[in-house]
C-alpha cells in the first residue's frame, strides 16, 4: 500500500524488485527482517527493502503510509476504508504475500463466553483469502 502523494513523488513499483529503490515502512510483521517475500504462480520472489521508518504497531504503519512516508505491507482490514476512498493504493496485486496467522487467546476459566466462541468459530470457518479488497 502507498498513498497517492507518495506514488506521485516516487513512482509506482511494477514488480517486487522495484521496492528496493523505494522507502518502505517496516512494520510488526516484518520488523525483524529487511526482506519481503512474494509469490506469483509457482515463483517465490524475495526482495530486500529499506526505509526510514520501523514500527512495532499496525497503527504506526497505517499512519506512516497515509502520511505519504513510504510503501508498506498492511492489513486489508485496517486499510479498506482508505482504499475505497482512494487515499491508499494497493500495489503489486498480481503478487501474493504469505498468510498471517491469527491466534485467539481466552481468559482463564471454564470456557469463553458465547459471543467470543461464536466469533472465533466464524473466523475458523471463514475461507482463507489473500486479498479482501
Amino acid at each position: 500500500m502507498a498513498s497517492p502523494a507518495y506514488l506521485k513523488a516516487r513512482g509506482t513499483p511494477k514488480t517486487p524488485a522495484d521496492l528496493a529503490s523505494h522507502d518502505c515502512v517496516i512494520g510488526p510483521r516484518a520488523f525483524s527482517r529487511a526482506s519481503w517475500t512474494f509469490t506469483k504462480g509457482e515463483t517465490v520472489i524475495s526482495v530486500d527493502v529499506a526505509g526510514r521508518i520501523y514500527t512495532d504497531s499496525g497503527p504506526g504503519v497505517f499512519t506512516s503510509v497515509t502520511a505519504g512516508l513510504g510503501i508498506a505491507i498492511m492489513s486489508s482490514a485496517m486499510s479498506i476504508a482508505e482504499v475505497r476512498a482512494k487515499r491508499l493504493i494497493p500495489l503489486l496485486r498480481d503478487y501474493k504475500l504469505d498468510p498471517v496467522d491469527i491466534h485467539a487467546v481466552f481468559p482463564g476459566g471454564p470456557r469463553p463466553s458465547a459471543k467470543v466462541r461464536a466469533f472465533v468459530d466464524f473466523l475458523a470457518e471463514r475461507p482463507k483469502k489473500s486479498d479482501d479488497l
